[in-house]
């Protein structure tokens, strides 16, 4: 009963502050002449709106009138505005259905308190919007936002989704049709890539078709969408790469699918894509049914393969074509959305990860995030339920192994990337194929265990070509955690170790020497922490191992989480006093510490250096 009367109390919170919104427009459009408020069957076609209010005498043609609209979650969703009687879509820039003027980008806040200002603000802009548009100004806006209007254009459902590179001249690629969208690519083994990382078996080669990717100057504007293949012809007619290859393209073979050109522009915020789609082209010269379509009547009157290309191409004009939106999944995009300076960089970087439990899972995902190209993964063990709760892969009934698994569903989730796993400890991999390691651009570590990680330490120190590594660890119950940057001879692991394999001076400090807790009725031992003080520790290596494979770091590096201290006090810990005289207190933590790194003389592996 008592929560039926909160939820009372909060619908009525809710119609009041609507009600006083509705009062405070009307209050404002007094001031104006000849304003009225909508009738209920003046608001049908707007179905998204509860209330309206027309007001006259804004537009430079005495004939058109805006209205002024608000939706049930009013004040909380902005007013939006129409133009009436609505002109046809696609006529205007900024035009939506039945005449909504699109002036706000979605999800944009208002003040729920001084409405009077926003109402003020659109009626203002609806009117230079509306009035530019009269006089045929602002046609730019088709360019800036032109996926929107392309929308709205008649096309097929089926859509391209695109992994070609915006960067180049118009060239040929290569496209696969899948059931429910065409995939584009700038090669074949990109294409097979792609297919069998996502669906996990490859594309059927037969089904491979090169197509043109033409390059335009800039963005289509509605009144330039090729509804046949002359308008596209008239369009590209000066652009001599362009109609050399779709003019190739229209009189090459027969498809085994419907003819298809990627269409791509530069736009003054980012390069953007379009798809044409021909009706299907038959075998003209085995058509033995009576023609029925353009499409079949390109060869009447002709005998098989007797017709000129001049000829072919000419009937080809009155072909129509489609639309399709185009999906961009190149990694430019999907990494930043083309506006990231260093996806492009990263896209050709090679990882490998030594470890993938708790803390390099994890940080196997941010580096697939980011977009570092190839990432290999090492480790020989399973997951256990038990340890679902901070693992990426959560819980899995039977014992998985931890690399496989992971690759797998790396693989679908970025299908531009590549995958590869090692279930095996990380030197067997190194003695088999040495050129895993000596290849890539950086290994990351988080194996957390000196017995495992001591000789990949050496190795490090002892050969200078062999890449950066970083060394990832959390101290007990995560309350702080260590990244370390080990670059061929410079840094190394075992200076920061005392002899038990232990960090020297740890950040915390624990009553108990030993934290590990016994897993019941069995000899097994696990460090008892969290996902979300494991989630910093992660960041924090992720971030080095960023910062090392785009040469931010390019000298030895150790950088330091310090948890909060509400970790030590929930399990009797403190700040170590070894660490405060080092560097200081820590306080209340929940901070990153960029600690000097300096080589131990006493070190039996760099002796210093």
């Amino acid at each position: 009963m008592t929560k039926k009367v909160a939820v009372a109390g909060v619908k009525a919170l809710l119609e009041v502050l609507h009600q006083q919104g509705v009062q405070k427009i009307e209050a404002l459009l007094s001031h104006l002449p000849e304003w009225c408020r909508l009738s209920k069957k003046q608001l049908r076609p707007y179905r998204e709106f509860v209330a309206g209010w027309e007001v006259p005498n804004l537009c430079s043609d005495p004939l058109l009138h805006l209205r002024l609209l608000v939706g049930a979650a009013f004040p909380f969703t902005p007013p939006r505005l129409a133009v009436y009687p609505a002109p046809p879509v696609l006529e205007w820039p900024n035009l939506e259905e039945e005449g909504i003027l699109c002036l706000l980008p979605n999800g944009s806040a208002t003040s729920i308190v001084n409405v009077e200002a926003v109402v003020l603000k659109l009626l203002e802009e609806g009117q230079t919007l509306v009035n530019e548009s009269l006089r045929g100004e602002g046609l730019e806006r088709f360019e800036d936002e032109f996926v929107s209007y392309w929308e709205r254009w008649r096309r097929k459902s089926k859509h391209f989704v695109s992994l070609c590179d915006p960067e180049g001249p118009t060239r040929w690629v290569y496209s696969y049709p899948y059931h429910a969208f065409t995939l584009v690519a700038e090669t074949k083994d990109s294409i097979k890539s792609w297919g069998l990382n996502f669906y996990g078996r490859n594309p059927k080669l037969k089904w491979v078709e090169k197509i043109p990717f033409i390059i335009l100057d800039r963005p289509l504007r509605p009144g330039e969408y090729p509804k046949f293949v002359y308008n596209l012809l008239d369009t590209i007619s000066d652009n001599d790469g362009a109609n050399r290859i779709v003019q190739e393209y229209l009189l090459s073979v027969p498809s085994l699918s419907r003819k298809k050109i990627l269409v791509g522009f530069p736009g003054r915020n980012g390069f953007g894509f379009a798809g044409l789609v021909l009706p299907q082209v038959p075998d003209l010269a085995r058509l033995n049914c009576s023609p029925r379509t353009p499409i079949e009547k390109l060869g009447n009157g002709f005998r098989p393969d007797k017709i000129s290309g001049a000829i072919l191409l000419n009937r080809y004009c009155s072909v129509p074509l489609r639309g399709a939106s185009v999906k961009r999944s190149d990694g430019l995009w999907v990494h930043g959305r083309g506006h990231n300076p260093d996806t492009g960089l990263l896209m050709k970087k090679t990882v490998i990860f030594v470890g993938t439990g708790s803390l390099g899972s994890g940080v196997v995902e941010i580096l697939a995030k980011i977009g570092v190209g190839k990432i290999h993964l090492i480790d020989p063990e399973a997951l256990e339920p038990e340890n679902a709760s901070r693992h990426t892969l959560g819980v899995h009934p039977t014992p998985v192994l931890k690399a496989e698994t992971l690759v797998e569903g790396l693989k679908k989730r970025f299908p531009h990337l590549d995958f590869e796993f090692h279930s095996m400890k990380w030197e067997r991999v190194y003695e088999r194929t040495p050129k895993v390691f000596t290849s890539a651009d950086l290994i990351i570590s988080t194996i957390g265990s000196l017995a495992a990680e001591g000789p990949l330490n050496v190795i490090a120190n002892g050969e200078f070509s062999f890449p950066p590594v970083v060394f990832g660890w959390l101290e007990d119950h995560a309350a702080a955690g260590h990244a370390i940057a080990v670059f061929g001879g410079r840094g190394c692991l075992q200076c920061l170790m005392d002899n038990h394999g232990r960090i020297k001076v740890p950040v915390t400090q624990w009553p108990e020497k030993e934290t590990l807790i016994r897993v019941p009725m069995c000899g097994g031992m696990f460090q008892p922490y969290g996902a979300v003080e494991l989630s910093h520790v992660q960041a924090l290596v992720a971030d080095i191992a960023t910062d090392t494979l785009l040469s931010k770091t390019i000298g030895p590096a150790h950088q330091v989480w310090i948890g909060q201290k509400k970790l030590l006090s929930a399990d009797k810990g403190i700040w170590n006093p070894d660490w405060q005289n080092s560097h200081g207190n820590p306080g209340e933590g929940g901070k990153i510490l960029n600690v000097p790194f300096a080589n131990d003389r006493s070190c039996c592996i760099c002796k210093g250096l």
